[in-house]
């Protein structure tokens, strides 16, 4: 399991909210911010620094195939890349309203369904609040070539 703000697979670069992204490197962190030695993201004059954020609850993406489920207006994203399991996780502050969207990102490869209990049976979409003890959330996206 990778516990990073974002996985090796998959090239994008949101914007980041201070102390919200887990990082084992400066490869994780988004544009201008660096790995504090409190393993988050953050600017330089905030790295290392970021203990409030240390207390919050941690938001769990799990992705099997490719594809991504993000929510872009909390600087989410976790994509998968058809090999191996898309796993990040992110600092979230309890109670904060997550709006998780699953995007197909390659041609032949589906949006199959969410496999957590908190979003299994909703369509592309997942709404969910975050507990004290933080939310895990997984996705499948299924490969529909027939080769």
């Amino acid at each position: 399991m990778l516990v990073a703000g974002l996985t090796t697979v998959g090239c994008y670069e949101p914007d980041f909210a201070e102390c919200q992204v887990r990082c084992d490197d400066d490869d994780a962190c988004a544009a201008g911010q660096v790995c504090g030695a409190d393993g988050l993201c953050a600017s330089p004059d905030l790295a290392g620094d970021c203990q409030e954020a240390l207390a919050m609850p941690t938001l769990r993406l799990r992705i099997a195939g490719r594809g991504r489920i993000a929510d872009p207006d909390q600087g989410i994203s976790c994509e998968g890349n058809g090999h191996d399991e898309g796993d990040c996780s992110f600092a979230v502050p309890e109670g904060r309203a997550i709006v998780l969207g699953a995007v197909e990102t390659h041609h032949h490869w589906e949006f199959s369904g969410w496999t957590s209990a908190n979003c299994a049976g909703e369509p592309e979409e997942c709404r969910i609040t975050l507990s004290a003890d933080g939310e895990e959330v997984a996705a499948d996206f299924t490969e529909t070539r027939d080769d």
